[in-house]
C-alpha cells in the first residue's frame, strides 16, 4: 500500500482536528487566519498561478499537497534554513500520513504529477493505474535525490505530488509522525 505525506507545523494540528479536515491553501486562508505556514513564499506565488490542466481543475492552491517520499527537497530546504519566513527547523514539523487507497475509497477528487507541479514539463494524471509507471518509485525510496551528470531531472521528479482537491477529512489520516 502506498503512503503519502503532508508536512505541517505541529501547532496546526489542533486547528486541523477542529475543522475536521486538512484544507487546501485557498480554503485555509479563507477559514483559518492564524495557521503557521512553513511554505517558501516565492514558490507559493508560482503555485497560486499554476493551473491544474485536468479535472477538477483550479490552481495548485485548490489542492492539499502530499509528497510520495517522506524526505522531500522542501524539508531539506527548511533544514538548511533557506525558508526566510520559517526558521524553526524540522523539530516543529509533523507528517500527516495517508494511504492513497483510502483517498480513492472515499471518492475524493485528486490528481497527481510526475514531478514538481509548478514545472511546465511536469505532467498531471488522475488515472490511478498509471501511478506505478509515472512516479519514479526507486527515486522516492532513495536517500539522496540530487541531480547527477547522468540524470539532471532527479530533483524535479522527487518533488512529485499527490494532490487532493479542496480538503482531506481527518478520518483518513493513518498516522502522525514527529521527528523525535
Amino acid at each position: 500500500m502506498k503512503y503519502i505525506y503532508h508536512v505541517t507545523h505541529f501547532i496546526n494540528l489542533e486547528k486541523i482536528l477542529q475543522s475536521g479536515a486538512v484544507l487546501c491553501k485557498n480554503l485555509l486562508n479563507a477559514e483559518i487566519s492564524d495557521h503557521v505556514s512553513i511554505a517558501y513564499e516565492g514558490i507559493q506565488k508560482h503555485r497560486h498561478r499554476t493551473i491544474v490542466p485536468i479535472s477538477p481543475g483550479g490552481n495548485l492552491h485548490d489542492y492539499v499537497p502530499f509528497h510520495f517520499a517522506p524526505r522531500s527537497p522542501m524539508l531539506y530546504t527548511i533544514l538548511m534554513g533557506n525558508v526566510e519566513s520559517f526558521q524553526e527547523g524540522q523539530d516543529t514539523l509533523i507528517y500527516l500520513v495517508v494511504k492513497i487507497q483510502d483517498i480513492v475509497s472515499s471518492h475524493l477528487e485528486f490528481v497527481y504529477c510526475d514531478g514538481h507541479p509548478i514545472m511546465a514539463f511536469s505532467k498531471f494524471f488522475s488515472d490511478l493505474s498509471m501511478l506505478k509507471t509515472v512516479i519514479d518509485w526507486q527515486l522516492m525510496k532513495a536517500r539522496y535525490w540530487h541531480n547527477t551528470d547522468d540524470d539532471s531531472d532527479r530533483k524535479r521528479r522527487r518533488q512529485a505530488e499527490f494532490l487532493v482537491y479542496q480538503k482531506l477529512p481527518v478520518e483518513l489520516i493513518n498516522r502522525i509522525v514527529v521527528l523525535k
